[in-house]
């Protein structure tokens, strides 16, 4: 009877962690997939949980894996396979990979340095006060402003226009809106749509 429960409660467990491991795959494999459901590029971004996630439903598997079932090989073969695909996505912000570019903070030019804000404004927000309150502080020499309609445009330009000459303006009403203000005199400035003809990217030098 005792014996019989433990191998009810073995088989269970190992039901619960191929469940995990199927889980971990899935979101691992998930971004693959070419299309812009946001539900499925969010998995784009959280490399280090889900290798640790994947890491975890290895090491649980191993509980229950049996050495001469070929199945297990292969559920196991791909979960750490997974894991490797998520871990080489984050690995060059490790200590495991020399840096590349060395601190050059000592050894800069005040003069030469260029002061980049960026705001998210969020489109449906009406209330820009502390934002422009925060910019006025700082005073940096380039401002990039996104989700920006026609409403955000106009309040800006009322709010700090007058310190930025230079601007590159589309604002669109489906939160990808982009603002570009400066200081500095902007040459070779093109509004691009290379991702998709609803979202735009721009270029200046």
């Amino acid at each position: 009877m005792v014996i019989l429960i433990i191998f009810n409660i073995k088989r269970l467990c190992g039901g619960i962690f191929q469940v995990l491991g199927l889980i971990a795959a899935l979101l691992s494999l998930l971004p693959l997939i070419a299309v812009d459901y946001w539900w499925i590029r969010i998995f784009d971004f959280p490399h280090l949980q889900l290798t640790a996630f994947t890491l975890l439903a290895i090491l649980l598997y191993f509980f229950t894996f049996k050495p001469k079932w070929v199945n297990d090989y292969a559920y196991i073969s791909i979960l750490i396979g997974c894991f490797i695909f998520q871990f080489v996505k984050f690995i060059d912000y490790t200590p495991f990979v020399k840096v590349e570019v060395n601190d050059s903070s000592e050894h800069v030019n005040e003069d030469s340095i260029i002061e980049i804000y960026t705001a998210n404004v969020l489109q449906k927000n009406d209330s820009g006060g502390n934002l422009y309150q925060e910019i006025k502080e700082q005073k940096p020499d380039l401002i990039v402003f996104t989700e920006t309609d026609q409403r955000w445009s106009e309040e800006i330009n009322q709010q700090i226009g007058e310190a930025y000459p230079f601007k590159i303006e589309q604002p669109q009403d489906n939160t990808y809106g982009m603002l570009v203000y400066s200081k500095l005199e902007l040459t070779d400035t093109k509004i691009r749509f290379k991702v998709d003809p609803d979202i735009p990217s721009i270029e200046l030098k």
